[in-house]
């Protein structure tokens, strides 16, 4: 679900960091040096098997000329969650966060 908050024509021209690198025919080992992380930290961004940090996200947004923003690594984690399954003593009750 994407957020709300955020218009979705403004999400359609942000690039996921795997299109920036893949668009403009950025190696990762070079755009890695640029962020000031290893390729292996910029291999699990691309895959999605991490988010960046702030700084790191800053600094994502900086090195590709806001082509990638924030708002792309904020958006799959702006899903409500899920309320808590019903607990056994109380087979109706659900547990809200």
């Amino acid at each position: 679900m994407l957020d709300p908050y955020i218009p979705d024509t403004y999400l359609w021209d942000m690039l996921t960091l795997r299109d920036y690198i893949q668009t403009n025919h950025v190696r990762q080992k070079d755009l890695a040096a640029r962020l000031g992380v290893t390729q292996a930290t910029v291999s699990r961004l691309v895959t999605g098997a991490a988010k960046p940090s702030v700084e790191l996200a800053a600094a994502i947004k900086r090195e590709t000329d806001g082509a990638v923003g924030f708002e792309v690594w904020v958006t799959s984690l702006s899903s409500p969650a899920a309320p808590a399954a019903p607990t056994q003593e109380h087979p109706h009750e659900t547990i809200s966060s």
